[in-house]
């Protein structure tokens, strides 16, 4: 969780909508999965081996949309959420995802569903549930935004005349995992 400067937002939700998937595909392939998602699968989840990760990739015809609060038109982060939100915002713009889905984790259920959720997607037989956006953020209100909401500072300025070199280190991705929302419904259409 983020705060800002103009409202209370307990809650900025990102939403793919499945109509935007352009295409879908998962399985199981352990010599692909990063060296940083295999050292946090290993800190924050009980499993016993690589090959039960499922490696969910998503494209996207266009970014995801922000459910955000009603009143909001900006959202300028304080100080110290600042670096959360830049990410958070990248991922926002972003129409490509990769999921490490750890499926000894979850329960029958979820896996079943999950199981279905691949099969419909790569079908093309999924549909977003209209949100209720009079209803979102706990009942205040909600609107539709981009991630052009977010109003971050400029990264700052390299002064060329130090005659130092400036190199940007690159990162391995950032890690981000997902709850599937429950807004998403089969539809009867064939593809």
């Amino acid at each position: 969780m983020a705060h800002f400067n103009e409202v209370n937002a307990r809650h900025v939700t990102l939403q793919l909508p499945p109509e935007a998937f352009q295409h879908l595909e998962a399985g199981f392939n352990p010599d692909s999965i990063p060296i940083s998602i295999k050292q946090h699968l290993n800190r924050n989840f009980d499993f016993r081996s690589y090959n039960q990760i499922l490696i969910l990739s998503l494209a996207l015809s266009a970014p995801g949309r922000l459910i955000t609060p009603r009143d909001a038109t900006t959202l300028t982060p304080i100080n110290e959420h600042e670096t959360r939100v830049q990410n958070f915002q990248s991922l926002c713009q972003s129409t490509q995802f990769t999921f490490y889905i750890p499926t000894s984790t979850l329960s029958e259920t979820r896996r079943s569903a999950l199981q279905e959720f691949i099969g419909l997607g790569a079908a093309g037989k999924l549909a977003s549930i209209q949100t209720d956006l009079r209803r979102a953020q706990l009942g205040r209100g909600g609107r539709e935004s981009t991630w052009e909401i977010f109003n971050l500072p400029d990264p700052p300025s390299y002064d060329s005349q130090t005659g130092q070199e400036t190199v940007k280190r690159i990162r391995e991705g950032t890690t981000f995992f997902f709850s599937f929302p429950s807004s998403l419904k089969k539809t009867a259409t064939a593809a």
